[in-house]
């Protein structure tokens, strides 16, 4: 493996950057390749207490059938590891003895007020299976007494649906503001979802059973308050629906309609500063066929009552599209502009203004005839490739009384692409490969009436202009950790880079930060496999990043 520039740090040191607000540390080296659904180490980490832990699964092994598996046959060994900063390993524990008798769904470690708990899955028939929660001793890693926390009905689907139920957001888990409580949502059958509010000692303070005619909804995002009031954001077939549940168990559902021009897309809550309500916004389209971004769409949930405001509405006029779309968040066709979408995030300044932050972003697939030439005999093959294009990070600071706003916008742009290819036989099929979306998130910290914000960017591009010709990244090996701050006259005052340059294609992977009890924000670097290991993700160091 290539050497990074900063190799030379065999110990953690601290890289204090010459911008204002940010400061990183990065660890030793280590060596961690991870495949989908198995033994993923980093991602699945925790940090805390200056230590990492994780909860990891085995491959299914025996029960692995290929073509003929199916959902119950996927069962896994699952161990808890606990790591120093330099992923140095300090023990583990087999829960089982190591036997495999967990899933479908993976184990997953998450914290409560401080406090390890391992949620993981167990089935004893082919038509269900349940979900258990323990806390985690920290030190020698064993479980304390695990408590059933429900039972998820789901058919025995075979190898082809197997992801799509892995992926299909069953189980959701958030923590209340003031870190004493959990959320856990989960849902139990097309139809139902079954929710439970507990204390620090796993305790069930609190369940609803939440019926809703949405079949085949997913969680999308959900909101605990410190007052054990419930709000989730359900998506189904292009329909979203907020769903509330008191603190006494009265339940409301309403539906997210289009006002005008604007269609909602994708749909985010958070919780007010002051807690008294629960911001529910969107970014929007012009249909369910059309996926370009035309506006925003906010309401209020009024913690006291339950009632949803009217969503105020933001619509984007020609003129800041053409622009958004000349700092890399877009396409031109025949002279007229189209916006990438994003997932927007609200952010609260101290002076009151409520601020939208996203990115825009787009996946794209195309496929094409190869022909070549063997033994003067013309052989051809598909070709299918995957496009991501990431844009500038933007600012929407949101007028009150809705219609107007104003903006910043930080120039970017990102396009990676990978290819695969089909054999020249009479049968050619060809799976377009999967690219990772870890290059397109960025992190925003709430300085006062400022707001800094740390991304991935082209080297280049960060030291030109705000107005000059944007850099294009074409592969990862050109993006660097950059920081820009947005002053409070909502102006971009700057742009420099706080990260070392790295060797390969090895980059900061910002879309895997991983839970922490620390102040720090920490994400790993990584790169990509290709050819033969094209699935797998190969880890090296930890990055711990503070803003102030």
């Amino acid at each position: 493996m290539k050497k990074f520039l900063f190799a030379q740090l065999l110990s953690l040191f601290s890289l204090i950057s010459f911008c204002q607000h940010s400061q990183i540390t990065i660890s030793d080296d280590f060596k961690i390749a991870e495949k989908e659904y198995k033994n993923e180490t980093v991602t699945h980490s925790i940090y805390h207490n200056n230590c990492f832990y994780t909860a990891t699964n085995s491959g299914i092994g025996d029960h692995y059938k290929w073509l003929f598996t199916k959902l119950y046959d996927c069962k896994y060994a699952v161990t808890i590891s606990k790591f120093d900063k330099n992923m140095n390993k300090i023990g583990d524990f087999e829960l089982a003895n190591g036997e495999k008798q967990f899933g479908p769904l993976m184990p997953e470690l998450i914290l409560l007020n401080n406090k390890l708990c391992l949620a993981y899955f167990q089935s004893d028939n082919k038509t269900s299976f349940d979900l258990y929660l323990s806390l985690v001793d920290e030190n020698n890693l064993t479980i304390k007494e695990p408590k059933k926390i429900c039972t998820i009905q789901q058919e025995n689907v075979g190898i082809f649906k197997i992801e799509s139920i892995i992926n299909a957001g069953l189980v959701y888990f958030i923590h209340s503001a003031d870190n004493t409580k959990t959320l856990i949502a989960c849902k139990t059958s097309p139809n139902t979802m079954l929710t439970f509010v507990l204390d620090n000692d796993l305790n069930i303070v609190k369940q609803t059973t939440v019926h809703t005619d949405n079949d085949g909804f997913y969680i999308a995002k959900a909101v605990l308050t410190n007052n054990n009031i419930e709000c989730y954001i359900l998506s189904s077939g292009g329909e979203t629906k907020a769903v509330c549940v008191s603190a006494d168990g009265k339940k409301s559902e309403m539906k997210l309609n289009s006002s005008g021009n604007l269609v909602p897309y994708n749909t985010n809550a958070s919780l007010s500063k002051d807690g008294k309500s629960i911001y529910i916004y969107s970014t929007t389209s012009l249909g369910k066929e059309d996926k370009n971004c035309n506006g925003l769409l906010l309401s209020q949930l009024d913690c006291s009552t339950l009632q949803l405001s009217k969503p105020l509405q933001y619509e984007f006029m020609p003129e800041m599209v053409e622009t958004v779309y000349g700092k890399g968040g877009g396409t031109e066709h025949k002279r007229e502009y189209f916006m990438n979408n994003f997932m927007p995030y609200l952010m609260e300044l101290d002076n009151g203004s409520m601020v939208i932050l996203g990115s825009p972003e787009d996946v794209s697939v195309s496929t094409k005839t190869v022909a070549s030439f063997d033994n003067n005999r013309m052989k051809t093959e598909e070709e299918s490739t995957t496009t991501l294009d990431v844009g500038p990070v933007m600012a929407f600071y949101l007028n009150k009384n809705g219609k107007t706003f104003d903006y910043a916008i930080i120039p970017r742009k990102i396009s990676l692409s990978k290819s695969a290819s089909s054999g020249s036989g009479a049968i050619q099929i060809v799976e377009s490969p999967d690219i990772s979306r870890s290059y397109s998130n960025f992190s925003a910290t709430n300085l006062g009436n400022e707001i800094a914000i740390v991304y991935d960017d082209d080297e280049n591009n960060i030291t030109r202009s705000e107005d000059e010709k944007i850099s294009e990244a074409h592969t990862p090996k050109n993006l660097v950790l950059a920081e820009a701050l947005i002053n409070k006259d909502k102006k971009l005052e700057y742009r420099k880079q706080i990260g070392q340059n790295m060797s390969g294609r090895y980059t900061y992977f910002l879309g895997n930060i991983i839970p922490t009890s620390s102040s720090s924000i920490i994400f790993p670097i990584a790169k990509e496999g290709n050819s033969f290991h094209a699935n797998k993700i190969f880890y090296t160091n930890w990055v711990f990043l503070n803003v102030k």
